[in-house]
């Protein structure tokens, strides 16, 4: 038997802007990837059929609905720390 997320919650204020985003096409990718995964699981998709739509791994979408879940729709955008290049380092001042 194959374990399902319950559809995660999300406030009709959140709704709104989360499809705001969706729609985008000034925001930053990874922005408007988010927007539509966290509404196909506020919708009760599974996580592996949300990861296929937004062309994303299935463990990914799970760590942004627990990143929507502790942070709101002020988390969206955001990198974890250690992820990505370091930062570039200038000549010191």
């Amino acid at each position: 038997m194959s374990m399902c997320a319950p559809p995660l919650a999300v406030s009709d204020e959140d709704r709104k802007e989360l499809e705001r985003l969706s729609r985008s096409v000034s925001e930053p990718v990874r922005v408007v990837r988010q927007a539509r995964a966290l509404l196909l699981a506020a919708a009760g998709t599974a996580n592996e059929e949300t990861a296929r739509r937004v062309g994303v791994a299935p463990n990914t979408v799970r760590a942004w609905r627990r990143g929507f879940a502790g942070g709101g729709i002020g988390w969206l955008g955001t990198v974890a720390a250690g992820v990505g290049p370091p930062p570039p380092q200038g000549p010191a001042q």
